[in-house]
């Protein structure tokens, strides 16, 4: 059992690390149709206007600096519930995950 706690706890750090390293990236939000956090809708035609008098750019300035302040809310929202996480594991987590992590 404790290869499987083992095993399990690697994976999830692995798994989370490259998640992170690859959004962190520029474009790791907008360039994924998935998770590109546009712009509100109420601006979708000021948006559309403006791209087609040509200020695409500005436009995509503003997304990317949406995108960056949301993955950086998002980073030092994961970083407060880590902290506590990592000094006692089996306080901050249900039963199961108890029995895989304090161990």
């Amino acid at each position: 059992m404790k290869t499987v706690a083992s095993g399990l706890r690697e994976a999830l750090t692995i798994g989370t690390q490259r998640a992170s390293d690859g959004l962190s990236q520029p474009g790791g939000f907008s360039n994924d149709p998935l998770l590109r956090l546009a712009l509100p809708h109420e601006f979708d035609e000021v948006a559309s206007a403006l791209r087609t008098v040509g200020f695409s750019k500005p436009v995509d300035d503003l997304e990317a600096h949406v995108a960056d302040a949301a993955l950086a809310g998002l980073l030092s929202e994961l970083a407060e519930e880590e902290a506590p996480i990592r000094r006692d594991p089996a306080a901050r987590t249900t039963e199961p995950l108890r029995r895989v992590f304090s161990r």
